[in-house]
């Protein structure tokens, strides 16, 4: 019986790493979903990325953010820098835990402001 259980959990935590998602991802919870665009002219560079970073870190929640099928954590830099995404690109923003609606809402936020790069394009 523990052998099985071992092999569950080992084949439970390898179809998890393949496809890259955590603990809370897996599990059957409630995620806060939002689409997003990228709307400051350089994209989502470093400092916007960084924005995004520093803004996830301050919630317990796992938030990914999601790019034609590629989803990446919002607390790594590079993984959001990864993503490629330049001005007008659509995304889905995807948070599961205590305080996801909060951090889905501020990220978003955050998006729907371009980064406050708008204000400097003009």
């Amino acid at each position: 019986m523990r052998l099985a259980a071992d092999a569950s959990a080992a084949l439970l935590s390898f179809i998890k790493d393949s496809i890259g998602i955590g603990d809370a991802f897996a599990m059957s919870s409630t995620v806060i979903t939002r689409n997003v665009v990228v709307r400051n002219p350089q994209g989502l560079h470093a400092r916007p990325a960084d924005l995004v970073v520093r803004e996830a870190s301050r919630y317990q929640a796992d938030i990914m953010l999601e790019k034609d099928g590629c989803r990446v954590d919002c607390k790594s830099i590079l993984s959001l820098l990864t993503l490629g995404a330049e001005c007008g690109t659509q995304m889905s923003l995807l948070a599961e835990g205590a305080d996801a609606e909060q951090a889905v809402a501020m990220i978003s936020e955050l998006f729907d402001n371009g980064f406050h790069e708008l204000e400097q394009a003009e």
